[in-house]
């Protein structure tokens, strides 16, 4: 059950299909691979100025159906 409350470490697949949302705002959608789900594709907001795109292959951590970045990097979203 994808909305089971815990702690799910992977690696971003891809974010892409990013848009100006408005209001300072961009509207991704993006995919983390994971062990105990596979493939969680998700839509995402996010000031790019405060917090860029996701990076491929950086670690990620979704604590309850919510994503947090581990990396500073970022990764070219506006394709």
């Amino acid at each position: 059950m994808l909305g089971k409350k815990g702690v799910y470490p992977g690696e971003v697949a891809y974010d892409r299909n990013c848009r100006d949302v408005g209001g300072g705002l961009t509207g991704c959608n993006a995919g983390i691979r994971t062990q105990e789900f596979g493939l969680v594709d998700f839509y995402y907001e996010h000031d790019m100025d405060a917090k860029p795109c996701l990076a491929p292959l950086r670690k990620w951590s979704w604590w309850s159906g919510e994503t947090r970045h581990s990396s500073r990097e970022s990764a070219d979203c506006s394709k």
